[in-house]
């Protein structure tokens, strides 16, 4: 009852004894993966709160940690009050590694978080695999035989927009926007 006490006050941003919130996580974190010798968790999404406390509760257990950020999280905080700037700036604090996925990245949460032990592993794509997928056939492709009408026809415009579905991505604004252009000649394309 006391560690669901003080987790439930941790989550919530208000003063809290870390001690038996560590102990209740490590718990857990044996409970989920019995008999596993761990040498490195890694929060690779990086917003979820309760993962971010096993950031700074596994290395106890000499567990090495490791947190990514993926996007500007001063926006995300303002965007999504649900996500806990306390808590995870204190993983930024406390992990062994802050993986940002961009140096603008590194220098925001150097700004934010000047003790976060930054770096940098930008996001990796495979040039010669794009290039050869850029380069078949529409007609080849796995896309809906009325898409491939439409890009195949000069006389409409086709919008295409791929990324993550979250309120950050902005795609409610893109969506009322294709609302109010209410052109027939227009398609919006999103793959999230």
């Amino acid at each position: 009852l006391y560690e669901m006490l003080q987790t439930t006050l941790y989550m919530n941003q208000l003063p809290a004894q870390k001690a038996p919130i560590a102990q209740m996580y490590r718990r857990d974190f044996d409970r989920l993966f019995p008999n596993l010798a761990v040498d490195h968790f890694i929060h690779y999404p990086g917003y979820d709160r309760s993962y971010a406390v096993w950031t700074w509760a596994l290395q106890e257990l000499g567990v090495t940690t490791s947190i990514f950020v993926h996007t500007d999280m001063e926006q995300e905080f303002k965007i999504n009050p649900a996500l806990k700037p306390k808590i995870i700036y204190e993983a930024y604090r406390k992990a062994d590694h802050v993986v940002c996925v961009s140096q603008s990245l590194v220098q925001k949460i150097r700004q934010l978080v000047p003790q976060a032990k930054t770096m940098v592993m930008e996001v990796l794509i495979n040039e010669t695999a794009v290039r050869e997928i850029a380069e078949t056939p529409l007609e080849q492709t796995k896309l809906p035989k009325r898409l491939l009408k439409d890009f195949e026809d000069p006389s409409t415009t086709v919008f295409l927009s791929v990324g993550r579905f979250s309120k950050q991505k902005g795609y409610d604004r893109l969506i009322e926007a294709f609302e109010r252009l209410n052109n027939r000649q227009t398609r919006l394309v999103l793959i999230c």
